[in-house]
């Protein structure tokens, strides 16, 4: 019998937990997870970089140099990602709408950084709903 697709969706307690994240990732499991508005996060396009080597010390690794920044800063500067109007679904006097914003970010939680110490993290898709109204 072959392999059952599954999706793990979790509230924010489960997203907050960066081991959790980590073992679905490994496992190949595809999730959703809900995360608090001040998650830590890093913008895709940032890169991992090398210092320069002072000649004194060990040698500079690679590693993420760029600021950490939360997810609802993130939302909020979104620039050209902004923020767009989404129908999500009647009301009973008129369609609900929100402002949604759909970010690619790296988790930049201490744990999830070690774990993947030798490479670069995994590319995630955040989709927020905008505080903007």
């Amino acid at each position: 019998m072959g392999r059952v697709n599954r999706l793990v969706v979790v509230n924010e307690g489960y997203g907050q937990d960066g081991a959790f994240r980590l073992g679905l990732a490994e496992r190949d499991i595809p999730y959703v997870v809900g995360v608090r508005s001040d998650t830590a996060l890093l913008e895709a396009e940032d890169c991992r970089s090398v210092a320069l080597y002072g000649r004194i010390g060990p040698l500079p690794v690679p590693r993420y140099r760029q600021r950490r920044i939360s997810a609802r800063q993130l939302v909020l500067d979104g620039g050209r990602r902004a923020p767009h109007t989404v129908r999500w679904r009647a009301g009973s006097k008129w369609p609900l709408r929100s402002w949604f914003a759909a970010l690619r970010v790296w988790p930049a939680g201490v744990r999830i950084r070690r774990a993947y110490a030798g490479g670069d993290l995994p590319v995630h898709v955040a989709i927020a709903r905008s505080p903007r109204t």
